[in-house]
């Protein structure tokens, strides 16, 4: 089993007091190494949404605002 780090940053839109949609954007790196880790899947409350590039980032638009479970799987 492979360990790695997800880091996820969320972007709430800034145009009105309750945002219609978030960014969240991040990196997938190795524990330990701190290398990042291609074609991860990356899902948001149970849905497959983005898979990292090959330097290990994602991107995910329009995400619902709220607490979301956000999870990163190797194939």
């Amino acid at each position: 089993m492979r360990l790695f780090a997800l880091v996820a940053c969320a972007f709430l839109g800034q145009e009105s007091p309750a945002p219609k949609s978030a960014v969240i954007e991040g990196s997938v790196l190795q524990s330990g190494s701190r290398l990042p880790i291609p074609n991860v899947r990356i899902f948001v409350d149970e849905l497959h949404v983005d898979t990292t590039d090959g330097h290990g980032r994602f991107r995910l638009k329009d995400v619902n605002p709220g607490v979301r479970t956000i999870k990163a799987y190797q194939p």
